[in-house]
């Protein structure tokens, strides 16, 4: 199980399949020993599988990094991007940062002629967390193309240490039955 989690216990959710008897589950798991009920295995405590619907033990709701997971372990992640809109959009692009999901982060980030350093740069984020997000009426945005969002952020770079501050969030669609997308881009310039 470390292994998959490159040697080390994390928080991080991934995508998994359960298999019973011939039935196999869409799920999600994090990799870090936690709680009560260790056994003399070298593992000390638990760890969390969720299926649709599941909550977390302390604030009984559902996580959405959990329930991101588990759609991509069915593989309906797509269907799924194909209909949020853009502040949900921003919220996956926290969780595909926070849990160092690089699948995620390129179905959410339009690519660009600069997506390896865009791609170097987010790598350099141990963590980052929206503190607030204004919010339009959805039915205003649905004749829109394009999109500014002001997002207030907070986050971690490894070699620059916690940073706070507004970031711009420049949304994009090619048109109005197409799906939103992050302009990389912009989202490199705001990052630096």
């Amino acid at each position: 199980m470390k292994k998959i989690y490159n040697g080390r216990w994390s928080w991080n959710r991934r995508a998994i399949i359960v298999l019973v008897g011939d039935q196999m589950i869409a799920a999600s798991m994090n990799g870090m020993p936690h709680g009560a009920g260790a056994i003399k295995n070298g593992f000390p405590g638990h760890f969390c599988i969720h299926f649709w619907g599941s909550t977390t033990h302390r604030s009984g709701k559902m996580d959405p990094a959990y329930q991101l997971m588990i759609l991509k372990a069915g593989g309906k992640i797509d269907d799924y991007l194909n209909n949020v809109d853009p502040y949900e959009l921003i919220n996956i692009f926290s969780i595909a940062v926070n849990n160092h999901d690089k699948t995620l982060l390129e179905l959410s980030v339009a690519k660009n002629k600069n997506q390896s350093q865009l791609m170097k740069v987010i790598k350099d984020l141990a963590y980052f967390k929206i503190t607030n997000m204004s919010l339009l009426p959805v039915e205003d945005i649905n004749e829109q193309v394009l999109m500014e969002v002001p997002v207030e952020v907070e986050f971690y770079k490894k070699h620059k240490g916690r940073d706070k501050k507004v970031m711009h969030f420049i949304i994009r669609r090619d048109s109005l039955i197409d799906r939103w997308y992050i302009d990389g881009q912009y989202l490199l310039k705001e990052l630096y």
